[in-house]
């Protein structure tokens, strides 16, 4: 197996034209020409299995800037059909938002279960009920406690240390406290 032409590079935009060449992917098919042509469905369908491929060989290279070139001509969405996707319930008016302040009442949709004041940085949250805070306040609560500090009855601690294992592409588990760890808000 040859080396990668992205391996002795420490970014991607040092890549040179001839290093690119490389990164294509050259086996075809009787029926490729058809299919660039095409606009079935089901070649479309079949062609995009090509480009995710190929955007799968350029993500293990750390050509993302290529990668994400490629997967801008595919026909569907490929993030729709992959990993967990994370809503927001504000606290204040119950309404759905998807950024850290709610869209309805502009009040800070996070806050710590423990502190109650609004969370930034470094958080946790249980998968079975939601709630969360600030990891080192929840780290704190659940040395001695297992259940919820809401209130809302939910034994946090038990009930995410009984899930079953997780694929790749999920958010990290503090072991210590059970918990689903968020990165950043």
């Amino acid at each position: 197996m040859s080396p990668s032409p992205l391996q002795s590079v420490r970014r991607e935009e040092e890549v040179d034209a001839n290093d690119r060449v490389l990164l294509e992917l050259n086996f075809r098919s009787a029926n490729d020409e058809k299919c660039l042509l095409s606009s079935l469905p089901e070649d479309e369908a079949r062609y995009d299995v090509y480009k995710e491929a190929y955007a799968e060989v350029l993500y293990r290279y750390g050509a993302m800037n290529l990668r994400n070139e490629v997967l801008k001509t595919v026909s569907h969405n490929v993030q729709d059909q992959r990993g967990i996707s994370l809503g927001l319930i504000c606290g204040s008016c119950n309404s759905r938002t998807i950024d850290p302040v709610c869209s309805s009442c502009h009040d800070f949709a996070l806050r710590c279960s423990v502190c109650q004041l609004v969370v930034r940085g470094q958080s946790m949250f249980c998968m079975t009920c939601g709630h969360g805070g600030h990891a080192a306040h929840l780290r704190e609560w659940f040395k001695v406690e297992t259940a919820c500090p809401t209130g809302c009855g939910c034994w946090c601690k038990q009930a995410t240390a009984t899930m079953p294992s997780l694929q790749l592409k999920q958010p990290e588990t503090d072991h210590a406290t059970g918990i689903t760890r968020s990165h950043s808000f």
